[in-house]
C-alpha cells in the first residue's frame, strides 16, 4: 500500500463524516482514527480477514451515524477491493463517539 494514498484518503473519509455527524473530535482521537484505518485497510488487504468479535446488542447506538460510516467506507472497500465487519464499523462508531 502507498502510505500516502492511504492516508490521504482516510483524512477525507474522516473529514467527511465530521461534517455530516456535526463532530468536533480531539487530536488524539483524529490521530487514533487515522492509524487504526490505516492499518485496518493495510491488515484487511493483506489477510484479507476483517476484524472479528463479538457484538452485544447496542440499544443505545445511532443508526443514522452508522449508516453514515459505512457508507464514508465504500469509496475505500471498493478502492481496496475490500469488506469492512459491522464489529470494524463498530469499532469505528465507539471511536468517533466514545
Amino acid at each position: 500500500l502507498n502510505p500516502q494514498r492511504i492516508l490521504k484518503e482516510m483524512e477525507g473519509v474522516f473529514n467527511h463524516l465530521t461534517t455530516s455527524l456535526s463532530l468536533k473530535p480531539s487530536r488524539q482521537v483524529t490521530l487514533r482514527f487515522l492509524i487504526h484505518c490505516c492499518c485496518m485497510v493495510e491488515r484487511i488487504v493483506i489477510n484479507r480477514k476483517p476484524l472479528q468479535m463479538s457484538l452485544e446488542s447496542q440499544p443505545a447506538l445511532d443508526v443514522r451515524a452508522f449508516s453514515v460510516i459505512k457508507s464514508a467506507f465504500q469509496p475505500i472497500e471498493e478502492a481496496y477491493a475490500i469488506r469492512l465487519s459491522d464489529a470494524e464499523y463498530f469499532y469505528i462508531y465507539e471511536l468517533l463517539y466514545r
